[in-house]
């Protein structure tokens, strides 16, 4: 009995907690939650990156190529001057409009093709696949 009563005031000399406070989730630790911020930012800052080059990677490709159209266009066109007669220049010309979305000015220039040389097939072709769309 004597035991059972020193044990009884020892537990009550000793600071009363509660089991479960331990474990409550409402206060989270300050340098755990820091880390897990540095980390998400980080992960994210990441995939914002990898997106920023995929869409640069694809809105670059087609400058690129309208930069090479405007070249072989403003060729064709100083090869036109140089030689207004001939018909090819002009088959270019609308070819390379074209693909610009010029599509008004490629017919203007497909046709002054076929006013120099009616039978041009290539040149009745296109112009009808510019009619076309």
């Amino acid at each position: 009995m004597k035991t059972h009563e020193y044990y009884r005031k020892i537990s009550e000399q000793l600071p009363k907690r509660n089991f479960f406070q331990a474990f409550r989730l409402s206060t989270p630790r300050p340098r755990y939650f820091a880390e897990i911020a540095i980390i998400w930012s980080g992960l994210s800052f990441l995939m914002l990156a990898g997106i920023a080059v995929l869409l640069y990677q694809q809105a670059t490709i087609p400058t690129k190529i309208r930069y090479q159209e405007e070249r072989q266009l403003a060729y064709w066109e100083s090869i036109s001057r140089q030689q207004p007669s001939y018909p090819h220049a002009y088959y270019e010309i609308a070819i390379h409009e074209a693909r610009l979305q010029n599509f008004t000015q490629a017919a203007d220039n497909i046709q002054k093709a076929l006013l120099l040389d009616p039978n041009f097939t290539q040149a009745e072709v296109f112009a009808q696949k510019i009619q076309n769309n």
